[in-house]
């Protein structure tokens, strides 16, 4: 699913993943060196350490870095496709959450926000 829809984004679309979309990284170039340098902290990552393991993300790439708590990108993702829609420019940011954090209160409230504001950004329920 993650690759799917990541191959479905233009290449300045920004995604906002959870914790199960490694192959949508690795579609968006980032390769296993980079998750493994981010991995362990060493000093290749360019987060210097200071994100969890597996916590992957690249600014070059737009993928915002994974959060720990679930459902909070979903909110991020709401203020990104805000921003873009200020820009104009026609991105897009992209979101996956899991059924299980759809109860968050993060969750319902990004769906308010993204539905009320008319940001261009996909909520993806996996």
């Amino acid at each position: 699913c993650s690759v799917g829809s990541a191959a479905a984004l233009r290449e300045d679309d920004w995604m906002l993943p959870q914790y199960r979309e490694l192959g949508s990284a690795l579609w968006r170039g980032m390769t296993y060196t980079d998750i493994a340098n981010q991995a362990t902290g060493n000093r290749h990552d360019p987060a210097h350490g200071r994100q969890l393991p597996l916590h992957y993300g690249s600014y070059e790439r737009r993928i915002v870095y994974v959060k720990s708590t679930l459902g909070t990108q979903c909110p991020h993702a709401a203020g990104v496709g805000y921003g873009m829609k200020r820009r104009g420019g026609g991105q897009v940011a992209l979101t996956y959450f899991g059924e299980g954090c759809a109860s968050e209160g993060d969750v319902p409230s990004a769906f308010n926000i993204a539905a009320v504001h008319g940001c261009p950004t996909i909520f993806f329920c996996r």
